[in-house]
């Protein structure tokens, strides 16, 4: 092997990175390291550098991020690729000619590659489709049926493609099809062209186990199908593992550690026959396990510690929903009630405040709080990401391929995506910066049950007086006031808005924070004032902005300031006012229901009876009545943060933020009714001075109404009503004593306020065509539960009934890929028909329907019969024969043998060097990390690297920024996190073998291991094998102790540094030199295949 460099490694200190380097080297002998030179074999979709292959042969490289192979595959095959090929490579090509043709083994792999990029679900060019069946025995353009059952010769396609016209030969400018694939055609046409399902789209069905000849190998009932399989291809399976082998093996795949020294020498030293079954137990029972496979979970979450996009701002609440993942894998929640409580935990029956933050799992959607940006635009973006991420973790489905267009592979119509997407187009939350609705969740989880129980009350209240003034509402005769006059005054929002800073300046003496923040921020205050003050007297001779009035309606004019006082002047035929409705529409009505317009925010209203004399009486309101929960909200917090009554006048501003789909309205309630003699006018006051999504809030269309029905006099006398607004007041004040996060959580529109779902022609969020759509699954799944609502929590359910064909299938496919490297279906992301076919079809059915139906979805057992097997326990090792015929364990004729994650490495060398912090939860920590990696135009938030035990927390705490990944676990192949992410896909880099030597963790860790090694005994020796022993899971053998040993000697006996008296303390008897010396030896071990592999 190749020496890389002799630049000096900081950690080797008294030896040069070259001896460092050179010791790996000799301790990995005759093999390249496992995770640094990549070594490149067939082309394998595995792999990062995608290659489009043609009956084998390459034909060109394509390397694309390895995030965005679901992409990769698509363009590839797009371009003309060869997917079939990619299915045939090594062992597993199924054979092309038998008694009778499949179309799902032989025909539609040849269509896909084909045909489909201009015959399917993108395009139908001259009429042509072989998605769906009915289409492909169509008529095209030529007016010849495409085909026609029984009869190749009567069918345009076999005329195509054996055609010698140039222009009419099909694949049109394309290589033709073989004589093998044109004969498979033919064949299939004839014996009826039968169309069939995609295996996958099939309900998986009860397979018997095999018979096979040694079946006393089996120790699981699925060893029998691996072994059925080793038979077929005349293969033996490997001995079981060497003990360490198998508990450092099983210990990193249930809990992502390495076994220590005395779980070692515990279960070496246990003769019975279940020691292997009872360090499983152990392991999965450790809290450490919740940490391990909630890493995987949070890939698929798309879990982060910041908002994404071009901001990418801090979103300090999230990590309870991370803390939430973690406890339901250490409480074994079954999978069905694990996926369900995160899809519709809100929608639950009597849901709790768990399942409320479990909902956080379809709220780590990025957010987009950069400025101009249309918010609409981004919270459609959020639910398409919600119904993708949905199909694709659930059931290995590229729903997302079918935005734009029909599916290009898979019978998925267009029209059918947007009813899946209608699932989940009714949530609260609008991509705005306040990341509402929101859960508010202690920091301390002794908390937990008050902040439960007051935001339980809190919403109980909210429900009852919102459903409370709505029946009113309705129940009420409503006269028309017409609009006679309206306009609009800059100078006065402006006065109105300096006399609310002057207020709140007033309320800055009460506000709990350090003297000198309240010093800058009465700077601050004072400064705007005098600047809106400057403002609005320069804005005094301004002449109001006049209004046009159409129908007794008000629509504000094209120059409307951006801050106003809308002041309306309407007539009054009605002698007794009980309620004035103040209603703000959308321009049209009907469209906004899909395509919202911009909302608008009305901070305070006010209204005078106009005398006949011309005498202007302030009219005393009560109540003001909100149309909805959020409209209620924010009243409520306005009064508690002020200090006032959520009844004072100042609570009466109602809003449609950011978005108005339909009419909102508030109904300002009188102390008493209101007398108007004839001929009186009304006015009314809206004041408006701030911004939605950096665009004025302004109101674009008005109307005024009036009831004089009784029974709004007697809710203004009800002291039952005013008392619930106080209660409101005085929950909200005690809620925000606690201290606590905001959680973004699912929360669902209520049914008076659900937005509509139409088909966006081409994916454009601004074109929508069709009637409105109704939530619904696609047409080739099973239907939905007649009756049951057609809600997020109606869909979770469907995922997990007894003939959904692919959620069980996805789930054993997940976890077998996380034990053995490559999933039965290798393509995790992928069961459509363009992805990788099983390598053990009845093992994968036999799998999903014994954890859906044996195992009632227990994931542990469910682990533990994996790991048990004897499949599992095999022994790693190969014989050349073996890996020629299997290279990449395909048939699993051998153990499983992985890189360690990005997670793991970190975390083993934190564990064995006794740094590790073993706390469970709590906020994200930031480790070390270079300098300078979070520089960002558009956020000013540090990195401040953290000090003592949070230093050395466990990788899955780490902050996780979408924008800036932490280096060394994406160098790892972590996820960014942008995007649900299926699986990782190693990789072999240089740079791995750079963080591993530099980065300060691993220095860090080498140190303390090192100084570990030296208290552990006098002996070289000794300390020597300590060390290996605490890092490799095993002994050391006689030549690589040799090997550590020189290295030692010659690093002792180096040159001294500067930073050899800055160690920290040392073990009794030794010297700098020798600590520094046992660090480059705990590097090298760190360092070693052993050591990043399981």
């Amino acid at each position: 092997m190749a020496r890389r460099g002799s630049e000096p490694s900081s950690l080797g200190r008294q030896c040069s990175g070259h001896d460092v380097l050179h010791a790996i080297e000799l301790l990995c002998p005759g093999r390249q390291l496992h995770h640094r030179i990549p070594v490149f074999g067939k082309p394998s979709f595995s792999q990062v550098s995608v290659c489009a292959t043609y009956k084998g042969a390459m034909l060109g490289g394509l390397i694309f991020h390895r995030r965005r192979l679901p992409v990769a595959l698509a363009a590839v095959t797009l371009m003309g690729g060869g997917l079939a090929a990619w299915r045939g490579v090594g062992p597993f090509r199924y054979a092309r000619f038998r008694d009778q043709v499949s179309f799902s083994r032989d025909i539609r792999p040849i269509l896909n590659q084909n045909c489909v990029f201009c015959h399917g679900g993108v395009r139908q060019k001259n009429g042509v489709s072989f998605i769906f069946r009915e289409e492909a025995l169509g008529v095209g353009k030529s007016g010849r049926p495409t085909i026609v059952p029984g009869k190749p010769d009567a069918s345009e396609l076999i005329a195509r493609i054996t055609s010698t016209d140039p222009e009419a030969r099909m694949p049109y400018h394309a290589p033709p099809l073989s004589s093998q694939q044109i004969a498979l055609l033919r064949q299939w046409i004839k014996e009826g062209a039968r169309w069939e399902d995609h295996w996958a789209f099939v309900a998986p069905k009860p397979q018997p186990l095999p018979a096979v000849k040694r079946s006393e190998w089996a120790r699981q009932p699925l060893d029998r199908f691996v072994l059925a399989r080793l038979e077929k291809e005349r293969l033996s399976p490997s001995p079981e593992a060497e003990k360490a082998s198998l508990l450092r093996r099983v210990s990193f795949d249930l809990t992502g550690l390495p076994p220590t020294p005395e779980e070692q020498a515990g279960f070496l030293a246990d003769p019975s026959p279940n020691a292997y079954e009872k360090q499983v137990d152990r392991l999965l029972a450790s809290p450490r396990y919740g940490e391990r496979w909630a890493a995987l979970w949070l890939d698929l979450a798309r879990y982060a510690d910041s908002k994404g996009y071009e901001a990418d701002r801090g979103r300090p609440g999230v990590w309870p929903y991370r803390d939430w993942v973690i406890d339901a894998f250490n409480r074994n929640l079954p999978y069905d009630k694990f996926v369900i409580t995160q899809l519709a935990g809100d929608l639950l029956p009597d849901a709790t405040f768990d399942d409320q933050i479990a909902t956080s799992f379809h709220r780590q959607t990025p957010n987009n709080d950069e400025g101009g940006t249309d918010d609409e635009e981004f919270r459609l973006v959020a639910a398409m990401d919600r119904s993708a991420t949905t199909w694709s973790v659930l059931n290995g489905l590229t729903m997302n391929c079918v935005q734009c267009h029909s599916h290009p592979y898979d019978p998925i119509r267009h029209a059918e995506y947007y009813k899946s997407l209608a699932f989940f187009n009714t949530s609260r939350d609008a991509d705005l910066p306040e990341d509402t609705p929101v859960l508010y969740v202690p920091k301390d989880k002794t908390e937990y049950s008050e902040a439960a129980q007051v935001q339980r009350e809190i919403a109980t209240l909210m429900h009852s007086v919102v459903d409370l003034g709505r029946k009113m509402g309705d129940q009420s005769e409503w006269t028309p006031l017409p609009i006679t006059a309206a306009s609009a005054s800059e100078a006065r929002a402006l006065r109105w808005e300096a006399d609310q800073l002057e207020r709140q300046l007033a309320r800055l003496a009460d506000e709990k924070i350090s003297a000198k923040k309240r010093e800058a921020k009465r700077r601050d205050f004072l400064n705007a004032i005098a600047e809106t003050k400057k403002l609005a007297r320069s804005k005094a001779g301004n002449k109001p902005v006049a209004f046009q009035i159409h129908d007794g309606e008000v629509r504000a004019a094209a120059n409307t300031p951006g801050k106003s006082v809308y002041e309306l002047t309407a007539t009054v035929n009605a002698p007794v006012i009980t309620a004035l409705r103040i209603e703000v529409l959308p321009a049209n009505p009907e469209a906004a229901r899909h395509t919202p317009e911009v909302g608008f925010i009305v901070n305070q209203i006010d209204a005078w009876i106009v005398q006949p004399n011309g005498r202007q009486d302030k009219i005393p309101f009560r109540y003001f009545v909100s149309d909805s929960k959020e409209n209620l909200e924010a009243a409520v917090g306005r009064a508690a943060k002020s200090g006032q009554k959520s009844t004072d006048p100042e609570t009466g501003g109602f809003a449609a933020n950011p978005n108005l789909f339909l009419p909102r309205w508030t109904i300002a309630v009188p102390a008493s009714p209101l007398r108007l003699p004839r001929g009186s006018r009304l006015k009314v006051r809206l004041t408006q001075t701030e911004n939605v999504s950096d665009k004025p809030a302004l109101v674009r269309r008005a109307r005024l109404a009036a009831s004089a029905d009784s029974r709004w006099s007697a809710l203004a006398h009800d002291h039952d009503y005013g008392a619930r607004f106080t209660q409101l007041t005085n929950l909200t004040r005690q809620l925000q004593k606690i201290r606590n996060v905001e959680t973004p959580v699912m929360v669902e529109q209520a049914d008076y306020e659900t937005r509509e779902t139409l088909e966006f022609e081409r994916g454009n969020f601004l074109t929508k065509t069709g009637p409105v759509l109704t939530p619904d699954v696609p047409g080739l799944f099973p239907k939905l539960p007649a009756g049951a609502p057609r809600n997020r929590l109606t869909l979770a359910k469907w995922f997990f009934m007894p003939e959904q064909p692919l959620t069980a299938r996805t789930a054993v496919n997940r976890y077998w890929e996380q034990l053995f490297g490559t999933g039965i279906v290798e393509t995790l992301e992928n069961f459509g028909s363009v992805g990788e076919e099983p390598s053990h079809p009845e093992l994968l059915d036999w799998l999903a329907l014994h954890f859906q139906n044996d195992l009632h979805w227990d994931m542990k057992a469910l682990l533990r019969e994996l790991v048990t097997s004897a499949t599992y326990r095999q022994s790693a090792k190969a014989t050349a024969a073996l890996i020629e015929k299997d290279p990449r364990n395909r048939l699993l004729a051998r153990g499983p043998q992985q890189r360690l994650t990005a997670e793991m490495v970190r975390d083993q060398a934190l564990m064995v060097s006794g740094l590790l912090t073993d706390t469970l939860g709590g906020p994200p920590v930031m480790p070390p990390q270079p300098e300078g990696v979070w520089n960002s135009v558009y956020n000013d938030s540090k990195w401040v690297d953290a000090a003592g035990p949070n230093r050395y927390r466990r990788a899955i705490y780490t902050f996780i920024k979408r924008t800036s990944g932490y280096p060394s676990f994406l160098t790892f192949d972590a996820s960014d996190h942008d995007v649900s992410l299926a699986r990782r896909i190693p990789t072999n880099t240089p740079l791995q073998a750079l963080v591993t030597l530099n980065d300060p963790v691993y220095q860090e860790a080498s140190e303390a291991l090192a100084k570990r090694m030296m208290k552990a005994t006098d002996a070289l020796d000794g300390r020597l094998r300590y060390g290996a022993r605490s890092i490799l899971s095993r002994d050391a053998t006689d030549g690589e102790l040799a090997i550590l040993s020189r290295l030692y000697e010659a690093a002792l006996k180096a040159p001294a540094t500067s930073k050899e008296g800055k160690s920290a303390v040392r073990a009794k008897g030794t010297s700098s030199k020798e600590v520094a010396a046992m660090t480059a030896v705990a590097s090298v071990l760190f360092n070693l295949d052993a050591a990043l592999t399981r």
